[in-house]
Order: structure tokens, then C-alpha cells, then sequence
């Protein structure tokens, strides 16, 4: 995995008050874990065109956004998140989540830039 990280790391870097990690759902090891890898996102949606992406995990980038459900309560750090994600990818980052609960979040969030690009644009710091 390029750049693999562990859960300390992401506790820090989040900001989490307490210790974080998953489970693999079989064999219940802790997940391995890395930084978003912005060239394999670039080269999956070269080869499967997606006309909408969703992305989970918002919290991992700062804590405070957990369980948030409204994208003007997302932190700054989490919104530049999803503007980069979507003018990298040139695909619509339509739905979000911001905990483990498997609950996503659409997004009515539109850069002007993007309303002529997207005419259908629904909903919608890494290193």
C-alpha cells in the first residue's frame, strides 16, 4: 500500500481524543490503513468513467467533522477536501460520509466553475 500510515498517525492527524482504528469484517485484524492516493483515484476514473463519485471517512481528516450531516458544518479542512476530489477527478463528488454508520450524505455544494461543467451536478488537507 503506497504510503501506509497507522491509527496513530490518524488520531493525531485528526485530532481524536481517543484511540481509532477498524476491524477487517472476516478475519478481525485491524485495518491497513494509507493517505488518499491521488494518482490510483486519477487512473480508476480513467478506466471506469464514473459519472458520480462518494467518499467516506470525512472524520479521518478531522475529528470535529463526525457525524456531521450538513456540508456547511464540515470543517474547512474536509470542504477543500471534496472541492480538490472533485476539480482533480473532473467528476462530481456527489455523496459523503463523516463516521462508521453507514449513512452518506449528499451534497447540493456547487462551485460555479462546476455548474457548466455539471449541468446535472447533484451533491457535491489531504496529503
Amino acid at each position: 500500500m503506497k504510503d501506509e500510515i497507522t491509527w496513530e498517525i490518524l488520531q493525531q492527524e485528526s485530532g481524536y481524543p481517543h484511540p481509532i482504528q477498524e476491524m477487517t469484517t472476516v478475519s478481525k485484524k485491524v485495518r491497513r490503513i494509507g493517505r488518499f492516493d491521488w494518482d490510483l483515484a486519477q487512473k480508476a476514473v480513467q478506466s471506469n468513467r464514473p459519472t458520480k463519485i462518494a467518499i467516506t471517512g470525512l472524520d479521518y481528516l478531522n475529528c470535529k467533522d463526525r457525524n456531521v450531516e450538513d456540508y456547511e458544518e464540515l470543517t474547512g479542512t474536509s470542504r477543500d477536501f471534496l472541492r480538490k476530489l472533485q476539480g482533480d477527478l473532473n467528476v462530481p463528488a456527489w455523496a459523503w460520509g463523516t463516521s462508521p454508520a453507514l449513512t452518506v450524505k449528499t451534497n447540493p455544494f456547487r462551485l460555479a466553475t462546476e455548474c457548466s461543467t455539471y449541468a446535472s451536478l447533484g451533491p457535491l488537507s489531504a496529503s
